[in-house]
């Protein structure tokens, strides 16, 4: 789950400490801003950015000169951010996030390897593979003796 956020979620953006963040807005470097439950994420603009950052928050942002680059930071609940972000000109967006596939994935996988499980041991045992559902169904006969009369 992890790896897919990483490829599809944040796509290139460095990580940034929050306090950087708001260094930031306040300078005016920052372009946009999308806000996530829980992240937030945008573009730094280019110019400007070394009077603001330390020399290795810098370098780790891994911006080219001229070029913008994208940053992400942890959500922080900030009661100021709205407001903040207006002051500063930034375009923001809100993002809504959607957790039905890891909720559907929780309860599928667990299962998938029950069962998977359960044929391995049934392999094992040399039971035959139908054999692990038919637990609970009874083999027994009905026999209807008949009385003469």
């Amino acid at each position: 789950m992890l790896l897919l956020y990483a490829m599809l979620g944040a796509r290139g953006a460095q990580p940034l400490p929050y306090s950087d963040f708001k260094r930031l807005l306040y300078a005016g470097n920052v372009s946009e801003v999308t806000i996530a439950d829980d992240a937030i994420s945008g573009t730094l603009k280019a110019n400007g950015l070394e009077q603001v950052l330390r020399h290795e928050t810098l370098g780790r942002l891994q911006c080219t000169n001229g070029q913008p680059c994208r940053f992400s930071t942890i959500r922080v609940a900030d009661p100021a951010l709205e407001a903040d972000l207006e002051a500063s000109g930034a375009r923001f967006a809100g993002q809504a996030t959607s957790d039905w596939l890891p909720t559907l994935l929780s309860w599928i996988v667990p299962l998938a390897f029950l069962l998977w499980m359960s044929g391995m041991v049934a392999k094992k045992s040399g039971m035959p593979a139908g054999l692990v559902f038919d637990v609970g169904k009874s083999k027994a006969r009905v026999y209807v003796a008949r009385i003469p009369a």
